[in-house]
């Protein structure tokens, strides 16, 4: 935590889990969940499911495995 500014943001596919995480380990170490919940996030998956790139061999499919190919 030392090494992430506060209000960093996060860069997290299935952004969801990646956030409880954060929260969770927030309640565990009360001496750091300001820091952990100053944390803000993105989800590159948005850009995809937002219709802001899009390529055939995704096939319909916004999945990190799809989005990877």
């Amino acid at each position: 935590v030392n090494d992430i500014p506060f209000g960093a943001c996060v860069i997290a596919c299935n952004m969801g889990t990646e956030s409880g995480i954060i929260k969770k380990l927030a309640e565990m170490f009360e001496d750091l969940h300001d820091h952990l919940m100053s944390f803000w996030y993105m989800d590159p998956q948005d850009l995809f499911q937002n219709g802001h790139y899009y390529n055939a061999r995704m096939g319909n499919s916004f999945s990190i495995k799809s989005i990877l190919q």
